[in-house]
Parts: structure tokens; sequence; C-alpha cells
């Protein structure tokens, strides 16, 4: 079966969960190393997205030149993402998983924080939370946890969206391969970040995540993201107080949320239940 994926990286935690299901594929997709132990031929594809671009060139894909019935993955607004997945391509599980292999790294007292962006070719500072939260969580962190913070900015192309929040390590200019960022995820205590691909990335590695949501619900909301079968226990969910369900990416959402110490409480309590194990 020849598979054309979708190219963003969260989106590809996503469909691992697909994946999965399909036996030997062939699969086109920026990000191989998320398929590393499945059964999957991994293709290179074409795309003008420029961290994809970047990744692409880095990494290693199979030469085989599939012919025949390509079939794609993607998503409509209809319930869960990977409803939508399942869908799209045929399948359905009731015990579907986007977990990744382990390594079996020690965890450390390392934290990692995903800064509010916004990029030039997909703006959606709807979807950020407010930045201010972002900051404040680390504040209350920082003396306790490493904080590495990660983002691929570039003049003009991406850019922090509102303040940045500290981090005792910054690599901000997509110094970390794939497989760096992996590397974290398993190793580290806990992450913090918007909605994006920190979230199912988290999820994937059963990452404590304090995952502080903005705005652009009809796209960004928990019911679309979380899926009844995917383990979301670890993924402590700071919501707005009026979350707004608008379907615009530049609308300006309220992201106004009471009490937001609570959620960065109940964090730390979950991070620290880690490194400690």
């Amino acid at each position: 079966m020849i598979i054309q994926g979708m190219y963003g990286l969260g989106d590809n935690f996503y469909q691992r969960a697909i994946i999965r299901e399909l036996g030997p594929v062939s699969l086109y997709t920026p990000w191989p190393e998320i398929y590393a132990d499945l059964p999957v031929r991994c293709l290179k594809p074409q795309t003008t997205l420029r961290t994809q671009k970047k990744h692409i060139e880095k990494s290693n894909f199979d030469n085989f030149r599939p012919s025949g019935i390509k079939k794609r993955l993607f998503y409509d607004q209809r319930g869960t993402i990977i409803e939508a997945l399942e869908r799209s391509i045929g399948v359905k599980n009731a015990n579907l998983s986007i977990k990744m292999p382990r390594l079996g790294l020690k965890k450390k007292k390392t934290i990692i924080v995903r800064p509010c962006t916004v990029r030039a070719e997909w703006p959606a500072s709807a979807r950020n939370c407010d930045p201010k939260y972002l900051c404040q969580a680390v504040e209350a962190l920082k003396d306790e946890f490493h904080i590495v913070s990660i983002a691929d900015l570039e003049d003009g192309k991406e850019w922090i969206d509102g303040d940045a929040p500290f981090a005792h390590e910054k690599y901000h200019a997509g110094e970390l391969s794939l497989t760096d960022i992996m590397t974290l995820l398993e190793s580290s205590a806990g992450s913090i970040g918007s909605v994006g691909w920190l979230l199912p990335a988290s999820m994937a590695y059963n990452l404590p995540m304090l995952c502080i949501f903005g705005g652009w619900g009809s796209s960004n909301c928990p019911e679309r993201l979380f899926d009844p079968r995917i383990d979301d226990n670890m993924i402590v969910k700071a919501m707005p107080d009026n979350f707004c369900m608008c379907s615009r990416h530049d609308h300006k959402c309220d992201k106004q949320i009471t009490n937001f110490e609570k959620y960065i409480h109940e964090f730390r309590s979950i991070a620290r239940i880690g490194y400690k194990a």
C-alpha cells in the first residue's frame, strides 16, 4: 500500500496510530524517525514547507519507487483527529496507540518548553496561548527543573509570539535534530507548551505536559485533540475561562485563565514523580 501522509510533525505523531494498523506500507513523510520501529518504507516527499524541507535534506529515505494506487491520510472537521484519520484511510480499531518505542533512558530534571511562535507560511496566532502563562509557569519551575527551550526561528519566516519564556538552554535555530528531540522527550520530566506538535509527542512518550490552550477552538478544542483510545492522563489541560470556539487563525480570542497557579501546581506534582521514580 502506498500512503500519502501528512507533513506536520504533530500530524505524524497522530497518524502513527493509523500506520501501525496497516502492516507493511510505503509512506511519504518528512519524518521517517517516527516510524523506525514499524514495517514502513519511508519515501522522500516533495514540499516547500521550510522546516520539513530542512529535515528532508538531512534524513535518509528508501530509494524504492512505488507504483500503483496511492491513498491519502487527512482529516476533516468531524470528531477527533484520530477518528478523522481513520475515516480517510478506512481503518477502524478500538485499541489504537501512538506510543513510541523506548531506549531505556533515565529521567532527568529537565522540562522541555516550546515557546509560542508564528510561521509566515501557516500563521496560527489564535491557537497559541497567551505567552504570559508560559513565562509564569517557567518562572515557577526554573529553580527546581532545568528548562530547555526548542524552536526553529528564522527572520521573516518564523518568530516568537510575544515574550519568550526563560530557559537555561535555548535551541531556537533548529539546531536539534528530530532524534535529539525524541531523546529529550523520553528523558525529560515534563514539557510545557501550547497546542501544537509537542502535545501528541508528549502523549507518544507518556510525558507529563502542561498544555496551555489558547483559542481557535473549532480545530483545537480538547474534543478534537484527545481521542478516548489515546492515554492523556499525563496532560494537564489549562483552559481559558471562556474558551473561544471560533474557526479563524487570526481571531483575537479571549485567552484569560483564572487561577492559573493551580495548573502549575498539578503539573509540578506529576513531573516530580517521573524523575524520582
